[in-house]
């Protein structure tokens, strides 16, 4: 019997949320939206598309079950916050149909070290 059944454990994928991460301001200052947003483009990333992350307003919306007009608010507010960039914008043509690519700041990208903005974001005094 292995490890994982003994112990009850599945092989199931998960998302993993850090203490540091939820600990920071940055984090603590997230409205709800923005959270379930992020909780989406991490959901979606697999250890090494992290730059090529897809996921647009509408259909975060649909997700997150908020207008698309909130989800973008909360992608606003990911990336005031520094917890995600963009890596490719969105393109609408007649040939190409691709949504927003995202970058999560606290993990690698292409092979440079994580930027963790998320961790230099101070609430404004006013």
């Amino acid at each position: 019997m292995s490890y994982q059944k003994a112990k009850g454990r599945s092989k199931g994928n998960f998302v993993m949320v850090r203490h540091d991460i939820m600990k920071s301001a940055a984090w603590r200052g997230l409205s709800t939206n923005a959270r379930c947003v992020w909780l989406e483009i991490m959901f979606r990333y697999n250890g090494s598309n992290n730059g090529e992350i897809p996921l647009g307003c509408r259909e975060a919306g649909e997700l997150c079950n908020i207008s698309k007009n909130t989800a973008w608010k909360a992608f606003k507010e990911l990336q005031e916050k520094g917890f995600v960039d963009i890596g490719q914008y969105s393109n609408f043509t007649c040939k190409y149909k691709r949504s927003t690519r995202w970058i999560i700041t606290h993990e690698v990208c292409d092979g440079k070290a994580p930027t963790n903005e998320w961790r230099g974001w101070k609430p404004d005094k006013t």
